[in-house]
């Protein structure tokens, strides 16, 4: 029971990300993934969320380094992962595991 509560604290947190970006960014999906959505965080794990907009530049360190900032105020722990819908396919090992192991926020 805990555990379901931590986590739903965790994807609360991810949605008020979700919505500060959508206030400047249409956003495709939000997705939850690592040990968050394994179940297998720490009191001090980050948050991985991939992040998939086709507002991005498909620059990944400014679209990144975009994120982060919207990050401050929310939750610093947000590892925040920009993807454009046509990189987001899943022939990409990385994009795959998101998939396969992600809990889909928004």
């Amino acid at each position: 029971m805990a555990q379901k509560h931590a986590q739903q604290k965790i994807i609360d947190i991810v949605l008020r990300f979700a919505e500060v970006i959508g206030k400047e960014k249409q956003v495709s999906k939000v997705i939850l993934y690592g040990s968050h959505s394994r179940g297998a965080h720490v009191i001090d794990s980050d948050i991985d969320v991939a992040v998939i907009s086709p507002d991005f530049t498909g620059d990944r360190i400014e679209d990144q380094f975009w994120l982060l900032q919207k990050r401050r105020g929310i939750d610093l722990r947000i590892e925040p992962m920009p993807f454009r819908p046509e990189d987001f396919v899943l022939d990409d090992p990385f994009v795959r595991e998101i998939v396969e192991t992600g809990i889909e926020v928004c």
